[in-house]
């Protein structure tokens, strides 16, 4: 699963977040508009400071699974907890998103045999990652630090799997991607009150379309310019 999962993020570059969709039913239509999209990976948000509301995003994720089998990924976001960890993978949970690097948070997730994403600031946290097992690092806030600095830092980090977070759009999705980011999670870009409360679903599948189809440009220029540097 581990390696599909990373296979999946490689080729469409994006993971979707929903936070505070309270209702099953809504947080279902979003995954099947999402899904129509194209995009596999759904990350629902734990809540930090309701363990009720957390509960129950549990068992969304628990229906979401029963729903799509194993045809997407299921991700935990602001995971904090060995707990919640394991509220997450007894739901069906295929990876664990968390706000900062903890150790104990990486190898409990590696222990439960899901992926490991948890989000780092500077340099020092992006390797501290790493050398903790993290398959994937968050880097949060993105927007603020904006695409250059993933120009920067990259060249010296090329080996780790970096995903921008935080103020993703479609327009600085591409500028990401182009400075090195492997990929991003989307949020209230895709998933938002405006399009959930008028019923809007066709334009959350839409821009998910979009969100691949730009992955699939940076990838289909990446390849071009290596053949042209091979032959030269």
């Amino acid at each position: 699963m581990i390696n599909e999962f990373i296979s999946t993020i490689e080729q469409t570059g994006v993971i979707v977040i929903a936070r505070e969709i309270s209702e099953k039913e809504d947080m279902l239509k979003v995954a099947q508009a999402i899904f129509e999209g194209g995009v596999r990976a759904f990350e629902l948000a734990f809540d930090i400071e309701s363990d009720e509301k957390t509960k129950k995003v549990a068992e969304i994720m628990k229906e979401l699974r029963k729903e799509y089998g194993e045809e997407i990924f299921i991700g935990a976001g602001a995971v904090l907890t060995g707990e919640q960890i394991m509220l997450a993978a007894e739901s069906g949970a295929d990876f664990i998103v968390s706000a900062n690097v903890n150790p104990d948070i990486i190898d409990k997730t590696l222990a439960s045999r899901l992926v490991s994403i948890p989000g780092a600031y500077t340099p020092t946290e992006i390797a501290l990652a790493d050398r903790c097992g993290a398959h994937f690092v968050k880097v949060f806030p993105a927007c603020q630090l904006g695409e250059q600095y993933f120009t920067t830092i990259i060249p010296q980090l090329n080996y780790i799997r970096l995903l921008a977070y935080g103020g993703i759009t479609l327009e600085n999705f591409k500028r990401f991607l182009i400075a090195g980011a492997c990929g991003a999670g989307a949020g209230s870009t895709l998933v938002n009150d405006r399009y959930i409360s008028t019923g809007n679903y066709k334009t959350i599948t839409n821009m998910a379309k979009q969100f691949i189809r730009t992955k699939q440009e940076i990838l289909q220029a990446k390849e071009k310019a290596k053949k042209l540097t091979y032959n030269l």
